[in-house]
This record gives C-alpha cells, structure tokens and sequence, in this order.
C-alpha cells in the first residue's frame, strides 16, 4: 500500500486542483534468524547468527561483556552476524546482538549465548 496517491479536482469547473502525498509503510524490527543459543566448533571458523527485518533497514551492532565489537583481529561484523575466525574455548559467553532502526528510534536486543562444541 506504500506509494505516491495523488488527489485532483477542478475548482469552479475549471481550475484544477492536484496535491500529492508519498505513503511510506513501517515495519517493526522482527529477527529473522538470530538463536538464543549456537555452538561453534573450535578451531573453525564460526558465524554467530543475527539478522532482523524492518523497514526501513535496522543496522546490527555487537557487544560482549559490554565492549563493542568492531572488525579487526578474528571478528569480522556482517549485516548477518558476527564472524568469529579461529574459535577459541575463550570466545564462549554472551554476545548482545542489537538492532537499531535510526529513523523511528526503534531498538531491538538479542541475547545470545555461544558455546563452545569440542
């Protein structure tokens, strides 16, 4: 139903009137694939799984032990989770998967708990 509606009429039968509106639909932040709990394997190389919809587009941001995660050393942040190269028996604990949508205000968080697989 998003789009452009446009309304016309004609004033006194022979102005015409037009004023047009851009409808735009929201969609709430809903995760998409994002487990509470996953289990890499260590020495390999694991994605901890977060995507989440919306509309507009919620950008993803990590956490663990309450320090940010970027991309550098063995973490590489994608748009559909966080990858986590050479899993180590340190790398098991609780990461917080945020989704942030800038333009309504909407957050939404995602605990999840990776543990280690021998």
């Amino acid at each position: 139903m998003a789009g452009t509606y446009t309304c016309t009429a004609k004033y006194s039968n022979t102005e015409e009137l037009k004023a047009s509106k851009e409808i735009k639909i929201i969609e709430e932040i809903k995760w998409k694939d994002a487990p509470e709990e996953q289990y890499p394997k260590l020495g390999e190389t694991f994605r901890v799984r977060c995507e989440a919809e919306a509309n507009p587009s919620a950008s993803i941001n990590w956490e663990r032990n309450g320090v940010s995660l970027t991309t550098k050393d063995r973490y590489i942040v994608k748009a559909n989770g966080l990858i986590i190269k050479d899993v180590r028996e340190s790398d098991d604990g609780l990461y917080k998967c945020t989704a942030v949508v800038i333009s309504t205000g909407e957050i939404q968080i995602r605990n999840i708990r990776v543990i280690y697989d021998l």
